[in-house]
């Protein structure tokens, strides 16, 4: 009765790992590690990243296969860029925000400058968030 008692705990343990998998899209493994591992599958299956990234904007984990995130509403293929003007030559274009504050290379003078001061604006690069 007892060892019945115990397989039963251990099968429950995996039924609860896969359905806490299932929502981070790895149904299976939480089951296996739930079976093998009972209460510290649990753990396991909860505390797993599972198939999922990480959104750039907000940093909560969204689907893999996501293209706006659940939790800020955001565009995640969208690239947020910024004006910015060579400093040496005058040719003006666009750069990722995420490079503001940094130094960078001019595409038609190769010289690099500093792109502080730049102010940033949200806009859809062709063919990545059209």
């Amino acid at each position: 009765m007892d060892l019945f008692l115990a397989g039963a705990f251990w099968i429950v343990c995996a039924a609860i790992a896969s359905q806490v998998g299932a929502r981070k899209g790895m149904a299976g493994a939480g089951f296996v590690q739930g079976l093998m591992l009972g209460p510290l599958g649990i753990v396991a299956a909860l505390v797993s990243r599972g198939d999922r990234k990480e959104c750039p904007y907000c940093r909560e984990l969204v689907h893999s296969q996501a293209t706006v995130c659940s939790h800020c509403c955001k565009g995640i293929d969208q690239v947020e860029t910024s004006e910015v003007r060579c400093p040496h030559c005058g040719e003006s274009g666009q750069m990722n925000v995420r490079l503001q504050g940094s130094k960078v290379e001019c595409p038609s003078c190769h010289k690099v400058f500093s792109t502080e001061g730049h102010e940033p604006r949200s806009a859809v690069i062709p063919g990545i968030n059209s």
